[in-house]
């Protein structure tokens, strides 16, 4: 197990290669069909691929997002009008335990999946 950033996501070098990316939180009227068009190129590069997606269903998420901003959020990363990646997270207690929120994050887009050490790169 390595532990810290490799080198080549040193802040200066990741400073160059995040020049020009913007993030968009998602809300009531917003266009989704950039977010569902990145969500169904994850899935079809994702363990569960052979499940057929659904639209609907990630509609139907993204309006429970977008209807609860203290507990969730949905973020569209961009460079330029091009949408590079996304994510969407919630905060919750443990299902079966108390006194302690946790937070479930899901999806980047594939250019950004693909390497190593993405949580540096989007967040």
């Amino acid at each position: 197990m390595v532990v810290g950033a490799p080198l080549r996501f040193a802040p200066e070098r990741r400073e160059a290669r995040c020049a020009g990316l913007r993030f968009s939180l998602l809300g009531p009227g917003a266009d989704i069909r950039p977010a569902v068009a990145l969500a169904e190129a994850a899935h079809v590069e994702c363990r569960f691929s052979c499940i057929p997606f659904s639209p609907a269903k990630l509609e139907a998420i993204i309006a429970r997002i977008v209807a609860r901003p203290a507990q969730s959020a949905y973020i569209l990363a961009m460079r330029g009008s091009d949408v590079v990646g996304m994510l969407w997270c919630t905060v919750g207690e443990y299902h079966i335990g108390s006194d302690v929120l946790l937070t479930t994050i899901h999806n980047v887009a594939k250019p950004l999946r693909a390497m190593l050490a993405v949580g540096h790169r989007i967040i």
